[in-house]
């Protein structure tokens, strides 16, 4: 089962290596208020402040799909699964 947790702004995290990534979900009442054009790390930072966000930590490999290589690293990762899938 995924764990989750509530982020509160006064929790201070040491500088880290890792990247931030994943899918954001909102409902449609989190962007009450906001401008019709607006950066999305004010939205999270109200959301942040009124302590709305919830986010889940993964120990899994990010792989990204915008480059050649990138499609390379994952087309072998997906051999490997398949491979142990059988």
């Amino acid at each position: 089962m995924a764990e989750f947790w509530h982020l509160r702004r006064e929790i201070q995290q040491p500088p880290t290596h890792d990247i931030d990534y994943g899918l954001s979900v909102f409902s449609a009442r989190a962007f009450a208020g906001m401008p019709e054009a607006f950066d999305l790390s004010e939205l999270m930072g109200r959301l942040l402040a009124e302590e709305e966000l919830a986010a889940h930590e993964v120990d899994q490999r990010f792989y990204e799909i915008g480059s050649p290589g990138g499609l390379v690293e994952l087309d072998k990762f997906l051999k490997r699964q398949k491979a142990t899938a059988r």
